[in-house]
């Protein structure tokens, strides 16, 4: 598993998500919760299918 911590980059949010990076503790989207960092993660899966 890798984790990237986005700062108040709203937009950088939706480029990770384009390339199956997902919330690591809950999903800020469904919440009405604005934390300074939103932490993603990508899991190994996914990464052997975008290498192949």
């Amino acid at each position: 598993m890798y984790k990237i911590n986005i700062r108040k980059l709203p937009s950088a949010v939706e480029f990770y998500q384009h390339f199956e990076f997902k919330y690591l503790h809950m999903n800020y989207d469904r919440v009405a919760v604005f934390p300074e960092t939103y932490p993603l993660f990508i899991g190994m899966r996914d990464i052997r299918e975008i290498v192949q």
